[in-house]
Formats: C-alpha cells, structure tokens, sequence
C-alpha cells in the first residue's frame, strides 16, 4: 500500500469544501484523504494532471488543471445516497515523458484494483485511458472488462508517438481490450476519419454514434440492455458483473453524459458496486 503513496502527491486540502452544517454536509466533509483510512476505503478518486497526450496531437493544452478544478466543484455537492466510503488519493507524479507518467499511473491504478477498489481516474489528456485500460487488463484479464469510450472522436489514431488521440487503438492492437467488449459512444461523423471508422467496424467494435443517440428517447437503456444480454452470461448477477466495468474515458460531451447519467447513478448505489 505504501507504493501508492510514494508514487502521488498528496491532494490539497482547500479543495475539500467544508460548511460546517450539520443538516447540510457536503462531499468535501465526508470523502477522506488521510491516508489512514484507505483501507476501510470502497472507491477511491486519483487525478492525473497532464496534458502532454495532447500537446502532442497538436490539441488545446489546459487539461492538466483540470483534476483540482473538478474536486472543487465535485466537493460541494451533497453526499446524498452515497452509502461507500470514498478516499482521494490525491495525483499521480508526473514524470519526464508520457510514458513514464503513463507506467506510473499503471502501477498505481492496478495496485488499487487489486486492493479491491473502485477507481475514479480524473485527467488530464483522455491518453490516461491507456494506462487505466493496461491494468484492467492486466488485473482481471482481457476478457473480463469493457470499455465505454465517449467521446466525438473515436480515438483510434495511428501515430508515431502516442498521445490523446492513440489509445484505444494501442490497447486494441496489444490485445489489452477485446473488440467485441468495446463500445463507442456519441462519436460524430464529420469529426472521424473513414479509415478510423473502417478499422473499428472490421474488427467488430460497437459503435453507437451522437445522431443515433439523439433519434432514440431511451438510449441509455438500449445500451444497457445490448450489453446485458451479451455479457450476462459471465455473472449470476449484473450488478457483480457491471462492478467490472471501467469506463474509460468521459469527455466533456453533454448529450451523451446526460443520457448515461442514469446509469452511472445505479452502478454507484447499488449494493454490489
């Protein structure tokens, strides 16, 4: 457990909102980061802030602000139906490339799965899905977790450096995600290259795209259900099995974040996640 610690930095203790109400307590007073409760933790929350992924595809740098930025507003939220006990572990070191902070994140997030905890991974460059992917695959095998990619892209890029935009293809061709447990979700069309798109549906990856989801009035459902019914058979209990799952990647995407929030919300309150 020590190894964990070593490898983060502490989170700061400003972004834990505090009101001081009784009757009205907030995130902030409740999710702990003494590193003396981690044991007893059930999910854990860890920020990997950099953006070098995309740097390098040439995209909009910022992104490494973001981890502190969402525990700040994350933290004045009510802690309202949420009966686990959620730690923040704080951010991973950044190293000197991204590989190297890509491996450290790998060990961090397989030590947590290991230690049986749910990980909630804030970026950074959406590239943290590669080390995240690595160790679901590397933990509980290939064939025994999915992958939700959000996003307008597809992410699938072939390039000479890996960055934001490569790592779903890198964990598709090591064989660390399955192509018929993958699924895309909310891309749209006039943003993905046809030679993308041609290289997910040939293999056998699920795509569901922003203007099929905006034509149907229970999208999540449908998704849900097209999942149950192909993955069912790895578990007596979907909830059981659905603990498994690891979303990989949420963009900032509003449609489609709102039509999955549903979900999200079961997996967090239900009694076996």
């Amino acid at each position: 457990m020590s190894e964990i610690f070593d490898l983060t930095t502490r989170p700061d203790a400003q972004v834990f909102y505090q009101r001081g109400d009784v009757n009205d307590p907030r995130l902030g007073e409740v999710v702990s980061h003494d590193p003396t409760h981690y044991d007893s933790a059930d999910v854990v929350i860890l920020g990997c802030p950099q953006d070098e992924g995309v740097r390098r595809n040439n995209g909009r740098t910022g992104a490494s602000a973001a981890p502190d930025l969402i525990r700040e507003q994350f933290y004045k939220l009510t802690p309202f139906n949420i009966k686990k006990k959620i730690f923040d572990l704080g951010n991973v070191v950044i190293g000197s490339t991204l590989e190297e902070t890509h491996e450290t994140q790998f060990q961090i997030v397989a030590q947590l799965l290991r230690d049986g905890k749910r990980v909630i991974v804030l970026g950074g460059g959406n590239d943290i899905s590669y080390p995240d992917g690595v160790a679901m695959a590397e933990v509980f095998g290939p064939e025994w977790w999915i992958g939700v990619n959000i996003d307008s892209h597809l992410d699938v890029r072939i390039a000479e450096q890996r960055n934001n935009g490569t790592q779903y293809r890198q964990l598709l061709d090591e064989k660390r995600l399955l192509p018929t447990y993958f699924y895309e979700v909310g891309y749209q069309s006039h943003l993905c290259s046809p030679v993308y798109y041609d290289y997910l549906r040939d293999n056998g990856v699920h795509r569901i795209s922003l203007e099929l989801l905006r034509s149907r009035a229970e999208a999540d459902i449908e998704i849900k259900e097209q999942i149950r019914q192909k993955f069912i058979g790895h578990s007596s209990s979907l909830n059981t099995f659905l603990a498994s799952i690891w979303t990989l990647c949420v963009r900032q995407m509003l449609p489609a974040r709102l039509l999955l929030r549903r979900w999200v919300c079961e997996r967090v309150n239900s009694s076996n996640l």
